[in-house]
């Protein structure tokens, strides 16, 4: 389901920017000093985000009043010194790492070939100085430590994947959801045992971009966009108690109505009332039945996190389930898949859907646990034994 790219022949001059700048600044510093840069990619993500609430019917929070109205050019540089064996971002025990992107640097949000691509240059020049001093650290920590039990190699390496989608337009317009935050969260005014109460949207409306020295040309629009309430009462003993519920949409198609959005808005408010006049739960020790959401949260927590590849070789996380492969660490009922490029679970819009991730590798459906038994785990470029 792959969307159309842009119209034959439109150029784009952020795209070409970054295309340019990859290919002038991998070549030169591809032979330079004794440690040399061989990989480089630029990840982009370029667009508008925004955050908008309200209380009472008044606005509280507005992230689109500045003079762009929350437009933002984003880019991460990844480089990488020394080998796909062994290179800059090796573990280094008792430091804290994820990867090798160098955090955020803004870029000019005209489209200006050539501002944009001094910016990418200096982010580059950074990284890579980064990347050499990172190295030196890394050999020095692996020369006076014990050897690490996984020996697998720093950076996998993968095909290369090409897919040039359309680029995302701005479609929300903001102005009209200022209004109906005011006008959705002024429905708390009629419940005056509410003391406190939000009504928000947030969310984004942009472009991922993502080229690499291996070859990798990506441009992939993104849409996101959360409504959130929540409000708060005070029961009779003192206790404070606090509700949240959120709707979300990934596409336009997908945005609720007004008219829906009041009723989780007046659901919520009827859920507190009642919740302020329920009495108070005896202590208990015995069986619970945890709520559909809880029991989501509290397995991504206990297990998902627990199966993350880069864990697995980090000897500072707990390492649950890093000797576990072929074994039976569920009943048997239960089977577990992590797929990105399912867009729906029936009816329910899944927000983790993406063609492609952060590192330019391409989608795809991961089984992780069959008939109880553990078969692997969630990988990036960092392999492991």
């Amino acid at each position: 389901d792959q969307a159309p790219g842009e119209p034959q022949g439109k150029s784009d001059p952020l795209l070409d920017a970054l295309t340019a700048e990859l290919g002038r600044s991998f070549e030169n510093l591809q032979d330079k000093g004794e440690e040399p840069l061989y990989y480089l990619s630029y990840r982009v993500e370029d667009g508008r985000r925004f955050s908008i609430s309200a209380s009472f019917g008044a606005l509280s929070q507005d992230s689109t009043r500045d003079r762009y109205g929350g437009r933002r050019r984003s880019l991460d540089v990844s480089a990488r010194v020394g080998s796909h064996e062994f290179d800059n971002t090796h573990k280094v025990r008792g430091e804290w790492s994820f990867g090798g992107f160098g955090g955020g640097r803004s870029l000019p949000i005209e489209d200006d070939e050539g501002s944009i691509r001094v910016a990418v240059w200096r982010a580059t020049d950074s990284a890579y100085k980064n990347a050499t001093r990172a190295l030196i650290r890394v050999k020095a920590n692996k020369a006076v430590k014990v050897e690490t039990e996984d020996k697998a190699d720093d950076f996998s390496r993968e095909e290369a994947q090409v897919y040039l989608g359309k680029r995302q337009e701005a479609e929300l317009d903001l102005d009209e959801w200022k209004a109906r935050c005011k006008r959705l969260s002024a429905i708390f005014k009629e419940h005056p045992l509410v003391l406190s109460s939000s009504v928000g949207v947030s969310g984004g409306e942009g472009t991922l971009y993502f080229v690499d020295s291996d070859g990798a040309r990506i441009r992939e629009p993104r849409y996101y966009l959360r409504f959130m309430v929540s409000g708060q009462v005070k029961a009779d003993d003192g206790m404070d108690l606090e509700l949240f519920d959120s709707v979300e949409a990934t596409s336009s198609e997908q945005l609720p109505t007004e008219e829906e959005l009041e009723r989780v808005v007046r659901e919520l408010i009827a859920r507190l009332e009642a919740l302020r006049d329920a009495p108070a739960v005896e202590p208990y020790s015995g069986p619970a039945i945890v709520m559909n959401r809880a029991a989501s949260v509290f397995f991504h927590e206990i297990f998902g996190h627990r199966v993350e590849g880069h864990r697995q070789k980090d000897e500072e996380e707990g390492q649950t389930f890093t000797k576990k492969v072929g074994e039976r660490i569920m009943p048997e009922f239960i089977s577990v898949k992590d797929d990105p490029t399912q867009r729906r679970y029936g009816e329910t819009v899944l927000n983790g859907f993406y063609r492609y991730d952060e590192e330019g590798v391409a989608a795809r459906n991961v089984s992780l646990v069959e008939d109880g038994v553990l078969k692997g785990f969630l990988m990036g470029r960092s392999p492991i034994d």
